[in-house]
């Protein structure tokens, strides 16, 4: 689904597919990793994901669609296939 929305809109877009096998706070190390290094930051607001970045808790409730989508696309820009868990 996701998938064609995006090329609904771009069909000149690069899309990669990605399937999580790894839980998204193993997932997330890496990136939280960079943030703590200060090699990340924010330029402008982005209050909602700023806010489930804060709260997200891995034992707890929903999962944060926002930070995860971060994660993938940070782990991809920056980290490479070298942290890429699937496809």
């Amino acid at each position: 689904m996701v998938e064609s929305v995006l090329r609904s809109q771009n069909t000149n877009a690069r899309i990669k597919l990605v399937n999580a096998t790894k839980g998204k706070y193993v997932r997330a190390e890496p990136i939280y990793s960079l943030y703590e290094q200060n090699k990340i930051y924010h330029i402008g607001q982005f209050p909602i994901l700023e806010n489930q970045m804060i709260t997200f808790d891995p034992d707890k409730g929903k999962s944060p669609d926002r930070v995860d989508a971060l994660v993938w696309g940070f782990t991809e820009l920056l980290l490479g296939s070298k942290f890429t868990f699937s496809i």
